[in-house]
């Protein structure tokens, strides 16, 4: 995933049994909510190639996801649940 200033983002895949797939959309920033949470990064239109383990899904799915972005060791990144299909922390 790499998001740019432009406030576009490329979402890029690399399959576990070959190939690899991409796609590109846009992304907002939503304000906190909370004390507790942090601000928002609103991928709109996202698509989940793939599962966890990395085998093709035979239809891709789209949707907004929304990451939450947290404060640490003195940077910003996204938080995200390890759980979910497609996310590993690099």
């Amino acid at each position: 995933m790499e998001l740019k200033p432009d406030a576009s983002y490329v979402q890029t895949v690399e399959y576990a049994k070959g190939g690899h797939a991409t796609h590109s959309g846009t992304w907002k920033l939503t304000p906190k909510e909370s004390r507790l949470e942090g601000a928002h990064v609103v991928l709109q239109d996202a698509v989940t190639f793939c599962s966890v383990s990395g085998d093709k899904f035979p239809e891709p799915e789209r949707g907004d996801r929304r990451v939450e972005t947290i404060w640490e060791w003195g940077r910003m990144i996204l938080s995200f649940n390890p759980d979910w299909q497609g996310f590993t922390r690099q």
